[in-house]
This record gives C-alpha cells, sequence and structure tokens, in this order.
C-alpha cells in the first residue's frame, strides 16, 4: 500500500469577494456551521499592492490557499491584468484572460491535481485559469492554461497536472475577452503520492533516547490489518496512517507527543513486538473532538529489545504535516562489555560482563540457555558459559525475574568454538 495512490478533497467554502467570510465542511451550512482552525481563511486587505484594483489582483499579493484540496468564491469585478503578465491564449484561439485575481498554493505532497472555474450564468460566463511558478510576476513562467469558451456550464479545467511537493504554484483566474467579469469557482483536488512510511513494514526508523519524528499524512492510506477503532470516540475511527519504529537498548519508559503537528485531529498508537508480523498495542491516544489538539501518550513501559511501533494518523481526513516527539528514559540493564567473548562449545568458560544497572540481574541468557548470574556490583556480573550443540555467535541477554531487561548490540554476543 506504501506506493497506491489516493483521491484526498477537503473541500472549505470561502468568499474571497467580501471580508464576511465561512468556512464549512463538505454538505454543511456556512450560516450554522462555524470556521474550524486550520482551515482556509480570508483576512481583511488592509493595505493593497500600489497596482492593485482589488484584493488578490497581483501576483505579489496572492489569496493564499492550503490544504490537500480546496473549493473558493471569487468575483473578479475590477481586477486588472499587470505588466509582464502572460494572457493570450493558444493559437489558434486568438482569445486572451483578462480581469485577473491569484491565488497561491503549496503543494503538500508529490502528484497531480484538477483544477476548475466555474463561472454564473450572466456573469463571468467563459472563465480562464493559468498556472505558474516564480517568485515575481516579471520572472513566472507560465505551465498550463485553459479557457471554457467551448465547454458547457461555463468551466475551465486543468485535469491532472503534475505537481512536486513543497512547490508553490500561483494559479491566474478571469474572464476571457468579451466575457463580463463576475462571479467565479475555483474547486482544487488532488492524486497524492502515498508518503514513504505509509505502512508498518517501511516505517520510519529512529535512534536514540530522544528525538523528533518529521513527516505527514497527506497521500496515506490504511492497511487490511490496521485496527480502526477509536477508544477515546467510538463515533470516529481511525482514518489513512503513518508510521515509525524505534527499538530500545534498555527496558525503561516513553514519552511521545504529537505537538507541533500541522494536520487537524490526530490519533496517536503504539504497538511492540518482536518483528512487523505480530505487534502488540500498548497504547492509544485521540483528541476525539478537540480540533488540533495534541495527541500524548506518557510514562509508557518498554521492552528491551522489542521494537516499538508508532502509528500516527488522521480521524477527519485532515491531513498535512505531522511531528512526532520522543523521550524514553531507561531503568533496566544494558551490556557494555563481554570478556572473554569466546569459549569452548563444551561449556565452563567463566564470562565476565560489565554494563549499567546490573544489580537486579538474576540470570544470563545465552542464545535460548539460560545460566544464574552472580552479580558483583552494579556495573559488573559473571556465569558460567553452558554447553552448546553449535558453534558460532550467540546473543546475550540479562532477565530480572521473568522479564528480559536488556537489548542486543555490538557487545553483547559470546562466539562458541
Amino acid at each position: 500500500m506504501s506506493f497506491t495512490r489516493k483521491l484526498v478533497t477537503l473541500v472549505a467554502a470561502t468568499s474571497l469577494a467580501v471580508v464576511g467570510v465561512f468556512a464549512a465542511g463538505s454538505g454543511a451550512s456556512a450560516s450554522t456551521v462555524p470556521p474550524k482552525p486550520g482551515l482556509p481563511h480570508v483576512k481583511a486587505h488592509a493595505n493593497l499592492h500600489p497596482n492593485a484594483i482589488v484584493a488578490w489582483d497581483t501576483y505579489a499579493e496572492p489569496y493564499s490557499a492550503n490544504g490537500t484540496g480546496w473549493t473558493a468564491s471569487l468575483n473578479n469585478v475590477g481586477a486588472h491584468v499587470e505588466a509582464h503578465e502572460p494572457t493570450a491564449y493558444p493559437a489558434p484561439s486568438g482569445y486572451s484572460i483578462t480581469d485577473t485575481l491569484w491565488v497561491a498554493w503549496a503543494a503538500p505532497a508529490t502528484g497531480d491535481i484538477t483544477i476548475s472555474t466555474y463561472g454564473a450564468s450572466g456573469t463571468a460566463e467563459d472563465t480562464g485559469i493559468g498556472i505558474f511558478t516564480g517568485s515575481t510576476m516579471a520572472k513566472a513562467k507560465r505551465l498550463a492554461i485553459a479557457d471554457d469558451s467551448s465547454a458547457a456550464h461555463f468551466q475551465a479545467q486543468i485535469a491532472s497536472f503534475p505537481i512536486k511537493k513543497g512547490t508553490t504554484y500561483h494559479f491566474q483566474i478571469g474572464t476571457t475577452t468579451g466575457s463580463v467579469p463576475g462571479n467565479i469557482t475555483v474547486s482544487l483536488t488532488g492524486h497524492y503520492n502515498a508518503p514513504g512510511n505509509d505502512d508498518l513494514a517501511h516505517a520510519t526508523t529512529e535512534t536514540g533516547r530522544t528525538w523528533v519524528g518529521k513527516g505527514s499524512d497527506v497521500g496515506a492510506t490504511i492497511e487490511s490489518w490496521e485496527p480502526t477503532d477509536n477508544p477515546t470516540d467510538p463515533s470516529s475511527p481511525r482514518g489513512d496512517s503513518v508510521w515509525w519504529k524505534w527499538v530500545p537498548t534498555r527496558s525503561g519508559t516513553i514519552d511521545v507527543s504529537t505537538n507541533g503537528s500541522a494536520s487537524g485531529d490526530l490519533y496517536l498508537g503504539v504497538f511492540q513486538g518482536l518483528t512487523y508480523d505480530t505487534p502488540r498495542q500498548l497504547d492509544f491516544d485521540s483528541s476525539g473532538a478537540e480540533f488540533l489538539e495534541a495527541e500524548a501518550i506518557n510514562n509508557l513501559p518498554v521492552a528491551a529489545g522489542r521494537v516499538v511501533y508508532f502509528q500516527v494518523g488522521s480521524l477527519f481526513g485532515f491531513q498535512d504535516a505531522i511531528r512526532l516527539n520522543f523521550t524514553a528514559t531507561y531503568t533496566g540493564p544494558q551490556i557494555t562489555k563481554v570478556s572473554p567473548s569466546s569459549g569452548s562449545h563444551k561449556g565452563g568458560t567463566k564470562v565476565t560482563v560489565k554494563g549499567i544497572d546490573l544489580s537486579a540481574v538474576d540470570e544470563v541468557f545465552i542464545g535460548t540457555m539460560a545460566a544464574p548470574a552472580t552479580v558483583v556490583s552494579s556495573t559488573k556480573l559473571t556465569f558460567i558459559a553452558p554447553a552448546s550443540t553449535v558453534k558460532g555467535k550467540v546473543a546475550i541477554f540479562l532477565a530480572t525475574g521473568d522479564t528480559t531487561e536488556s537489548a542486543t548490540n555490538s557487545h553483547s554476543h559470546f562466539t562458541y568454538k
């Protein structure tokens, strides 16, 4: 599922023609649903560009759209064309786009988009749209243009246009020569490539006691085996997810949160297992109805050497950048040196282990074979290597009670000769 693509549409109706603004989810009434934080919104344009007649009339001061998809209502009455602004439609049209407004949008992921304009009957009946990149109007490069002079329902459309993550695209919106300016609806939808850590088998690997994982769930999917239930809010199942993984070198506790994420309403699941085929969920958190609240799981016990997986995703489709903040507090023993590191397969070799927090260790495992531990101090213990029917290198684990507390590392092996 990592390499699949998924159509993602987030619709927000936004009035650009006046300062009175609304934003509502699909199917909702703008008069009854208040704006949610993070959705596209409009700020009063107190200081227009010197060459602008109406707001968003210049390439330098466009309306800033955001999200994986959006719909906006514009009015280009009073708009003008800038110096250096390309306006001609490809030959043999003979027409141009006029009375233009500008919308800027940064692509949240690589993929392709379809952007459409609809002119209202009796006003702005013949609309046009262009796609540009570039830092200024003088340096802008036109990548595509379309008009609706021959289309039904007054629609201009550029379909399946390839986009690149992080690139800012400027959309030129206007009417065709001879058409009356007026109300124009602009709509963008996208197909986005799934992120590299879309499934657990390709989880992003992190190391160390403290780290910050950065990514995005734009274009993400959900695997068939993944749990979709939401213990915090059963009415809001888990949606598309991305994954991180980390292996503790010692037992202890972890703190993890999504604080600083731009994504809307997230959930966070933590799993642990010997392999990705057998993960077991340890804890879960979601903010439920609290929009943009960070998820957090604190003081969660983890066992040394067993990979920990972090599942992060959206509840309501508001896909965006994700930040995963992690800190581990170790409490279990750790091996730093084994001496001698080899001995006879017949057994009987006295082995000294040096490390950290060894006082509670009562047993040593050489592979699957157990040997009693003699603790000398908190940093030193000894054991007698048991006989082995197989020659070669085996891993050494330290145990306290019924729990294996240390993970293997470059120092924790013994070789039978």
